[in-house]
């Protein structure tokens, strides 16, 4: 029998993915010079680079599961919004129609086009191994690796020392790295600290970040977002104290348990909705005014994913059940 799903833990993969879209849409405002606006801008990154990690760090308390039928529904549904999103794009002039363009489309998995569903998919795929490596190293063999991993893909990045994978975290080695922690605290428990001060600990580790990152900007004149990236320290400590946090509190709701499902087609057309509110959205730039139009962007984003994702499931719904079934009986 299916154990219910801990709707606390399907919030946080939905709020991982609207963190990202918050740092997408704030993006925009790189270049403001208005004092409140560079204020909240620093405030969104510090803790939206987070939502990478989160939502990885959730996937490996719970284990992906590999199967050939889930493996493909999650080509189909990429490969539904990338060819979607490029023909609008197209369709409204904002993009160029061409061979590349074309060729990415049709191959998003395999082209770069979105970077995470790209590592993510691999993830799925090694998934096997990775959790037969979990089971089987011993506590103190799997804490080392992951301490020897930690210095390397994000002590020494924090530092300013090197990035050893010249991808600023935004890659399979951190996304790996990210599951393989989620993994070893469901399989050996939580560390004391991060156990009873996860709040504390999620707030400082922001506050530091907004600190190093507001000390620079005021220093510079210039928008800062070193210490805000995907393979910082205080990044990953921030996202371990929220991750517990959430943790602890237990609700059902089948509400939130449906939204969680629109986590993914958020992702896949939130940089194509921003895009087309961009000319609107960049007006008030230089004013207070931008983080208003931030958030109805956002709001708008997350509305179009919701009607996009229904109407897919409405039109393709049996198409994908049948790749789900197919994939099964290959099993």
């Amino acid at each position: 029998m299916q154990k219910p799903r801990q709707s606390n833990y399907e919030l946080l993969r939905l709020a991982a993915i609207v963190l990202i879209v918050a740092m997408h849409t704030w993006g925009y405002a790189f270049t403001t010079t208005d004092t409140v606006t560079q204020g909240i801008l620093l405030l969104v990154n510090a803790v939206g680079n987070t939502g990478v990690t989160l939502f990885v760090l959730l996937s490996g308390w719970f284990g992906i599961r590999f199967s050939t039928g889930k493996l493909l529904r999650l080509v189909f549904v990429v490969l539904t919004y990338s060819v979607l999103t490029y023909g609008l794009q197209t369709g409204l002039g904002t993009e160029s129609l061409t061979a590349a363009g074309i060729r990415k489309a049709l191959l998003p998995l395999l082209s770069g086009k979105y970077w995470f569903m790209t590592c993510y998919a691999t993830l799925f795929c090694l998934s096997p191994w990775l959790n037969r490596a979990a089971d089987n190293l011993p506590k103190r063999d799997f804490g080392l690796l992951l301490a020897v991993a930690a210095f390397f893909f994000l002590a020494v990045p924090t530092l300013q020392l090197a990035d050893p994978t010249h991808d600023g975290g935004k890659g399979f080695v951190n996304m790996t790295l990210a599951y393989m922690a989620g993994r070893y605290l469901h399989r050996h428990g939580w560390p004391h600290l991060l156990d009873r001060h996860g709040m504390a600990i999620a707030s400082g580790a922001v506050a530091a970040i907004l600190l190093l990152n507001g000390g620079i900007t005021a220093v510079t004149g210039h928008l800062c977002n070193t210490f805000a990236r995907d393979n910082n320290l205080l990044v990953f400590t921030a996202a371990l104290g929220i991750f517990r946090l959430i943790g602890r509190w237990h609700f059902s709701a089948e509400s939130v348990n449906y939204l969680a499902g629109f986590a993914f087609p958020l992702y896949l057309t939130n940089s194509t909705v921003i895009a087309l509110f961009s000319p609107w959205l960049t007006a008030d730039i230089h004013h207070p005014a931008f983080s208003l139009r931030a958030a109805a962007v956002m709001a708008a984003a997350c509305a179009a994913a919701f009607f996009a994702e229904v109407l897919r499931r409405l039109l393709l719904g049996r198409a994908e059940a049948w790749l789900l079934t197919a994939g099964r009986d290959r099993h």
